[in-house]
């Protein structure tokens, strides 16, 4: 992540907008922000973070965090972060924005925004992506990013187990936790492996030979059904012939019968010929003349009556003429002389307004007076209050000096909470070993059940719980074997069976069932076997029972080995656990450290420490009202001189307006209208006003009346000279219609024009009526051309019904033997793809199995390599390694080749002390400059690695103070440390109230406080 730009206002000491380019100061690689202690540099740092998290390190949401981050003089806050993204991610922009509720001071809400910036424009992103955005929590970006005020150290402080997860998350080691999905693939090979079992068992022992046997019996149905279907065909051809000549019989009497239908229909069809011809002669030569001139009548109609409307009208609008015009000449008059009501009113106005400013001066004079006295009184108050602020701070530091040692507290406390949880601890692991041995032993009785339900022996040996899967599945196998063996046999005798039925039908001279032969040279001597086959069903019975009985066995006995397979490394691991807490609770007893402390005197201690924070609290909180106060006094105090001010501004405008008003007088005397109310004067104007917009009106509605009527006048005269000569033009175009109409008539073989009409009144469907006759000449041909072709199949030949009757029921009989075989062929043909197909899945079962039984192997393997995490915990130990490496090479030199990090069994930072012979201590046991230069190398190499897991270009971190804790020549170390980083692309910034650090720092920023603007920023490049 690469800050861009920074603005802030409203927040902690920021009252004003102060805005950061840090473009400018990233180009440098090393820049600083200085400025003198509590002038806000850290909260520069708090606002980045609560602008991307929403957290600060100061505060917590417990704490009325957006209440105490809220400057106090200030009704809104405003946080805006623009940043590059690690790995090319794109550019960000991160908003928050908080708002104090007027009514309620202590009621500040914040709001944030996230947005991608693309070109110029701000898409919306969910802030829940912010994580995945950084790559980072905020945890561990406080830790490695932007390391707030006293947390530089943490890193190297933190326990093995705090430590080891943070390297997890930044560097997504959890991708090496592959203990579940190994889990996860041994349950399914170990389905996979039972399943493949099951089906194996299902299909039983399939061999070759069944499947020859079966090939034989298929081919002998195929060649007794093809020489049925040979017969089939040929009497089916002999069937065809009968049929066709019967349907030649009966299609001539049918069109023999259809003949003399159309005979009968013949003379109505004629006479709808002759009217057709003389429809169409009429419609032809008529129909449009007579059309045009009735049409030409109804117009010569309509014109005269429209005349005769247009007349009357016309007389209408000359009368309204006469009265409009006389309205007209009066409304003018009165128009002309409007204005000067029109300049009255308007003066009358501003009389009324010279009044109300005069009074309103009145009351504005009586403010002024008493917000002098407010304001004086307000001073007073301010002085007393902060009396009682200088008595308050006194009484806190004297209760301070009394309070107990709180880290020597918590430490025993801590002490004793932890002797507490490790006794609870070796408790609950003593009781799970007991429960896991408890169901060791109840699996191992329901095996001994097992064992005797099969009626085997059981010596108590444990190997023999385990075999007893084998020892099912060969009871099985034995079984399936004696139940094939005797399907077999049973195939056998019901075949035996069947061929003594139809020995039985066979009787010299009748047809054969099978074959249709009526003659039995050589018939089969078959025995009964009716006794064997039921003895044999009693014995296929008691095995089929048996496998029943021994399925449920097999699995349960799996189910319940792999249960006990699964307790057992439980309570193995239950047994370390025990051993562990036993070792961790004698341990810890080694490290008690207060003998002056015990229980019920730690408690003592606590209590009266809490009574008297309580005290300082309420002092506090008391401070706090007392402090607030003031400053609502001090604020309410500059608002009243401000209002003071601004009344006093009003006033001389007043008496300003009341003079200009006055000088826009010309024709009334304000003197005469003073006496009189501002309401009165407004009244009056506004009757003025009324009178001249009605003068307008009337005048406007009296023009436009007389214009309308005139308009009128000369659109009804256009109408009636218009109208007059269409209807001399109808009358001449209908009397030349009628005399052609007439001319036409009496050369045609019609005698009058109303025997036409009425032929035309007639309407006939001349496509309908075409179609009819058309219709039946066509059906009268297709019936002489039928009867033609049917005398010519038939030629004297007669039709046998019964020959026909009985060709039909020989087919039927031999479709039935057809079918019967087919039934016999389908199922064989079945049976042999049954056979076919389990003897393939059987093969590929068995290989599939070996499979299986291989990759359990080697799943275990794996599985006992990843379990309990210990894969990524090996993983994290090699990070941590090479983070320790890499920040060797900087501590090391720092150090004067003095010191070296290293990491002891369990993860945990120490020291290699070459003044002291290469001797290992704590790295508590370092000075306060030597932690910081450890830390600082830490914080160096983890950035590295963000950099190289990010994929980008440039990496950045913020560290917040830690260089008050060196000496001159270390700082100088520091210093040197910091400014090779710019050759190595890399973006360092820092935050401290030490001057000389300014001198080695070309670009910075320097953060001032003053007391009435707050906060203010100023750079070194303007």
């Amino acid at each position: 992540m690469i800050p861009l730009y920074l603005k802030v206002s409203g927040i902690y000491s920021y009252r004003e907008p102060q805005e950061i380019d840090f473009q400018t100061l990233t180009s440098s690689h090393l820049f600083g922000i200085f400025g003198a202690v509590g002038s806000g540099k850290s909260a520069l740092l708090e606002a980045i973070m609560f602008a991307l998290y929403g957290e600060t390190e100061r505060l917590n949401a417990r704490e009325l965090r957006s209440y105490n981050m809220m400057n106090l003089k200030s009704k809104e806050a405003f946080i805006q972060f623009d940043f590059l993204a690690p790995g090319n991610k794109g550019t960000y922009r991160a908003i928050a924005k908080g708002k104090r509720n007027s009514k309620n001071t202590e009621d500040v809400k914040f709001e944030r925004f996230l947005y991608r910036i693309e070109k110029n424009d701000l898409v919306p992103v969910e802030f829940n992506e912010i994580r995945d955005i950084l790559a980072i929590s905020y945890e561990n970006f406080r830790r490695t990013i932007i390391i707030p005020q006293g947390k530089f150290q943490e890193f190297l402080q933190l326990g093995s187990k705090d430590r080891t997860e943070m390297v997890k998350e930044l560097f997504g080691l959890q991708k090496f936790d592959l203990a579940f999905k190994t889990s996860r693939l041994q349950r399914r090979n170990d389905d996979a492996f039972s399943n493949c079992q099951g089906k194996l068992q299902q299909l039983g022992e399939i061999s070759p030979e069944d499947v020859r046997s079966q090939q034989e019996s298929l081919a002998l149905l195929s060649v007794q059904l093809e020489e049925h279907r040979k017969n089939l065909e040929q009497k089916e051809a002999v069937e065809k012939d009968w049929q066709r000549l019967k349907e030649a019989h009966t299609s001539l009497a049918q069109n023999q019968a259809a003949l003399k239908e159309l005979e009968l229909q013949k003379p109505g069809i004629d006479l709808a010929t002759k009217q057709l011809e003389e429809y169409d002669e009429c419609f032809s030569n008529f129909k449009s003349g007579l059309d045009l001139l009735d049409d030409r009548n109804r117009q010569k109609q309509k014109e005269s009556s429209g005349l005769r409307e247009l007349q009357i009208a016309l007389a209408e609008v000359n009368e309204l003429l006469k009265g409009s015009e006389t309205k007209y000449q009066s409304a003018r008059k009165e128009y002309e002389n409007r204005e000067s009501l029109e300049k009255k009113a308007r003066e009358l106005e501003v009389c009324a307004r010279v009044n109300n400013r005069r009074k309103e001066l009145e009351a504005l004079e009586g403010r002024i007076a008493e917000g002098q006295k407010k304001t004086l009184d307000t001073g007073k108050n301010i002085e007393s209050l902060k009396v009682q602020v200088k008595l308050l701070k006194e009484t806190q530091e004297t209760l301070k000096g009394q309070l107990p040692d709180l880290k020597v507290l918590q430490k025993a406390s801590e002490w004793f909470k932890t002797a507490e949880l490790l006794k609870e601890r070796t408790d609950n692991q003593t009781q799970a070993l007991a429960r896991s041995g408890e169901g060791i032993s109840i699996i191992q009785k329901e095996l001994e059940e097992i064992l005797l339900s099969l009626s085997i022996n059981y010596s108590g040996n444990t190997s023999e719980l385990l075999s007893i899967p084998g020892n099912v599945s060969i009871l099985k196998l034995q079984a399936d074997e004696k139940l094939n063996s005797i399907q077999s046999q049973l195939l056998h005798l019901e075949l035996q069976h069947k061929l003594q039925s139809y020995v039985s039908e066979l009787h010299e001279g009748e047809a054969c069932p099978l074959c249709g032969s009526t003659e039995h040279p050589h018939i089969l001597q078959v025995e009964s076997v009716d006794e064997e086959i039921l003895s044999l069903a009693k014995q296929k019975e008691i095995h089929e029972n048996t496998i029943k009985q021994l399925d449920p066995a097999l699995t349960k006995s799996q189910l319940l080995i792999n249960q006990w397979k699964i307790k057992q490394e439980e309570h193995l691991s239950f047994e370390k656990a025990v051993q562990l807490a036993e070792f961790n609770q004698k341990e810890h007893e080694k490290t008690f450290a207060w003998k002056e402390l015990s229980v019920s005197k730690l408690a003592e201690e606590q209590e009266n420490y809490n009574k008297l924070r309580q005290e300082l609290e309420s002092l506090d909180e008391q401070l706090k009202d007392v402090t607030a106060k003031v400053e609502t006094e001090t604020a309410n105090e500059t608002r009243f001189t401000s209002l003071l001010n601004k009344l006093i501004q009003e006033q001389v405008g007043f008496r300003s307006d009341i003079s200009s008003l006055l000088a826009q007088l010309t024709i009334l005397r304000h003197e005469e209208y003073e006496s009189i109310t501002a309401e009165a004067l407004t009244e009056q104007a506004l009757g003025l006003h009324q009178e001249y917009l009605r003068i307008g009106e009337t005048f406007q509605l009296a023009e436009i009346g007389f214009q309308e009527h005139q308009k009128r006048q000369l659109l009804l005269t256009g109408e009636i000279s218009k109208t007059g000569e269409n209807l001399k033009n109808l009358t001449e175009e209908t009397e030349n219609l009628a005399r052609q109409m007439e001319a036409r008539i009496l050369s045609s073989r019609f005698t009058n024009e109303s025997a036409i009409r009425e032929i035309l009144e007639l309407k006939l469907d001349r496509q309908q009526e075409q179609q009819k006759i058309q219709a039946f000449r066509e059906k009268q041909a297709s019936v002489n051309t039928a009867l033609k072709e049917l005398e010519k199949i038939i030629q004297g030949k007669t039709y046998d019904v019964v020959a026909h009757e009985e060709m039909k029921q020989l087919i039927a009989e031999i479709k039935l033997t057809c079918d019967h075989l087919n039934e016999q062929k389908g199922a064989a043909e079945n049976q042999l793809a049954q056979l076919n197909l389990k003897l393939s899945e059987s093969l590929k079962l068995k290989v599939e199995l070996e499979n299986l039984k291989t990759r359990r192997d080697n799943l275990k393997t794996l599985s006992d390599l990843f379990r309990a995490q210990g894969f990524v915990n090996f993983v994290s130990t090699i990070y941590l390694q090479n983070l320790v490496n890499s920040a060797n090479e900087r501590f090391y030199r720092l150090t004067r080749q003095q010191l070296k990090l290293e990491l002891d069994a369990e993860n945990n930072f120490r020291i290699r002390d070459y003044l002291n012979e290469g001797q290992w201590r704590n790295v508590k046991t370092l000075s306060g400059g030597q932690t910081f230069q450890a830390s600082l190398c830490l914080a160096l190499s983890l950035a590295d690695n963000i950099q190289q897991l990010n994929r980008s270009g440039q990496n950045f971190f913020f560290l917040d103070e830690g260089f008050g804790t060196l000496d001159k020549e270390s700082l100088e170390l520091v210093f040197d440390t910091l400014k090779s980083l710019r050759k190595e692309n890399r973006v360092v910034g820092v935050i401290s109230h030490v001057e000389d650090m300014q001198q080695e720092i070309t670009a910075w920023l320097r953060v001032t406080r003053d007391e009435e603007h707050g906060s203010r920023v100023s750079n070194s490049w303007s």
